[in-house]
């Protein structure tokens, strides 16, 4: 166990009137030497939080692992400042690029939980496309299929070059959302699939006409994910794509063209029906799809680009500031750093006009012209009706991130918002490309912004390479809101980690005919103890799936196995499995 005490001195600056804080609640370092998350100085790409899909009590963070071949990690809150590292997702290293979103939800509306996000890009990698860990429904953090390395493996994968009925090349999901969109008792996954521009790719439907493969998508899953009776199937319920409106394979980008880069759910007519707003990487244009029944769907009636430049979004948010009963989006163009809201004007989502979206804010506060970008970007976005008091929204920019609460009437107007920023001092490195707003993972009163950091560097030096102000690497913080106050403050917190969990080498060894297994649970811990033989198979089970306090403990194993029988002379392995973490070590038996 490793107990951290931070230096870190959070930084508020105020727009106008704005009295809120946040105080540092966790903070999450990358331990060097520590092989379970984050290998390389890249860093989560997105993380998310509000869920409790084991049903245990505890809200998981979930975040993704941009450089690690596409993995997703979990972490729990476990009491006072405490973060418990307690499950990840298995790792292909075919993978073409990394995971870069994540979401929970239930596509096969069995009531199972499920961890969901997309790896991958080319049509050559055939672990590419959509990944579903399932709760197994018993086992706390039991999210997939125990594997033969004791790594959880995914309970469904599919290739999405293989799921419909096209030729795709080129798949890069940024941004999505999982939501019932459609009301019938099983969330849907809206995705914006960045494929190629190409017209001899996605020309092969037989359901629709030839059109790009830059398409956001509506998908259902029909059958029961995990059983092998009634298999599930990935249904293209509906797609649209900015480039080829009508789908007659001509491109008249009437939705503004450009690669789909996010798609939130919202209600902004508040007629009850739900609408994906979908953002593509082309001047931040934007276009409505909205569900009228059942795998039923209408478009927009137009698209409209929100900057004068190229621009693109990481992640768009959904809010109802007003408290009207109608949601409105928010988004920030990454190159621009302006921040805009799409809302409703005229009551109907699919009529889209241009007094139905406007700029609130500008982050930059300057312009580089050699590059055409402003000197802070938009990152992400994320927002909560409910968690801070009124509604609030949040954008990522450089290593903070800005609240915005609306302190007039119109929505669309930059006067009625007022921006609070809050960064962090200029040790940190990395960027919070895609926030979390709204949980509270300690279950209080007080709601939390949770920020990953991508980008971070290995070390950081000051004045000579021997000293080190940064010598571990912080990914992720959980800033608790404070309500009303004007101090910030960095509390002493506690991280657990698959590292802290110890299992000593076993003595004597060789040996015949006992030996002592000697191991340390640095918190409360359910665990497995095994014994395997050379060719995986399990021999014996010295503890099987038993709770245990925190502490030193002591097993034997008297050379037995299941059946009673003395093993043969050799090498053996014990391993000690706790959530879906494993370790192992090798001794040897002589008679």
């Amino acid at each position: 166990m490793r107990k951290i005490v931070s230096g870190i001195v959070l930084i508020a600056s105020t727009v106008l009137f704005a009295q809120d804080s946040f105080n540092l609640q966790s903070l999450f370092y990358k331990a060097q030497g520590d092989t379970n998350q984050w290998n390389t100085s890249s860093g989560p790409r997105g993380v998310i939080t509000g869920s409790d899909l084991d049903q245990d009590g505890r809200p998981e963070i979930f975040a993704t692992d941009y450089a690690n071949n596409g993995t997703v990690h979990a972490f729990e809150w476990y009491y006072g400042d405490t973060l418990v590292h307690v499950w990840s997702s298995a790792t292909f290293t075919e993978y073409g690029t990394g995971t870069r979103w994540v979401q929970t939800g239930d596509t096969d509306g069995d009531g199972l939980g499920e961890v969901i996000f997309f790896s991958g890009y080319w049509q050559t990698d055939t672990t590419a496309g959509l990944y579903v860990y399932e709760w197994d429904g018993i086992n706390d953090n039991g999210y997939g299929i125990v594997g033969t390395d004791g790594r959880m493996k995914p309970s469904w994968h599919r290739n999405l070059f293989t799921a419909y009925d096209d030729t795709l090349k080129y798949v890069r999901v940024e941004h999505f959302t999982v939501d019932d969109i459609d009301g019938d008792g099983r969330d849907e996954i809206i995705y914006a699939g960045n494929g190629s521009t190409n017209p001899n790719y996605g020309t092969k439907s037989t359901t629709h006409a030839a059109y790009s493969e830059d398409r956001f998508v509506i998908a259902g899953v029909s059958g029961d994910i995990g059983s092998s009776i009634t298999p599930p199937v990935l249904n293209e319920e509906f797609a649209a794509s900015p480039r080829d409106t009508d789908k007659d394979g001509v491109r008249e980008n009437k939705f503004g063209g450009g690669s789909p880069q996010g798609a939130v759910v919202a209600d902004t007519d508040g007629d009850g029906k739900k609408e994906a707003v979908c953002f593509a990487w082309n001047n931040l244009s934007c276009f409505i799809i909205e569900a009228t029944g059942p795998d039923a769907y209408t478009q927009s009636d137009t698209g409209y680009k929100f900057t004068d430049i190229d621009d693109w979004t990481l992640a768009p948010t959904v809010a109802d500031m007003n408290k009207d009963g109608k949601d409105e989006v928010y988004v920030g163009a990454f190159y621009k750093g302006i921040v805009y809201v799409v809302g409703d004007a005229d009551g109907d989502a699919t009529t889209f006009t241009t007094s139905e979206y406007a700029p609130i804010d500008s982050l930059a506060s300057s312009w580089d012209a050699t590059k055409n970008r402003g000197n802070v970007y938009a990152l992400g976005a994320a927002a909560s009706n409910n968690a801070f008091g009124d509604p609030a929204f949040f954008v990522g920019h450089g290593k903070g991130f800005s609240k915005y609460d609306l302190t007039g009437t119109d929505i669309f107007s930059s006067a009625s918002y007022t921006r609070t920023t809050f960064s962090v001092d200029t040790l940190q490195t990395g960027g919070a490309n895609k926030i979390a707003a709204g949980g509270s993972i300690d279950k209080d009163k007080f709601g939390e912004v949770v920020v990953a950091y991508q980008g971070v560097s290995d070390s950081i030096y000051v004045g000579t390479d021997s000293v080190r102000a940064n010598p571990t690497r912080v990914f992720l913080r959980v800033m608790e809101w404070t309500g009303a106050s004007s101090e910030l403050a960095v509390r002493d917190i506690v991280l657990i980690t698959p590292e802290d969990y110890k299992l000593s080498q076993n003595y004597p060894n060789p040996f015949n005919p006992t030996t002592t297994i000697e191991y340390t649970l640095p918190i409360a811990s359910k665990i497995t103890i095994s014994i395997f033989n050379v060719m995986g198979q399990e021999v014996a089970q010295l503890i099987q799936n038993q709770d245990k306090p925190s502490g030193t403990y002591q097993v034997t194993w008297n050379g037995m196995d299941k059946n009673g029988n003395q093993v043969a002379s050799g090498t053996y392995f014990y391993s000690m499995r706790f959530g879906n973490f494993t370790k192992t070590k090798q001794m040897t038996f002589m008679k």
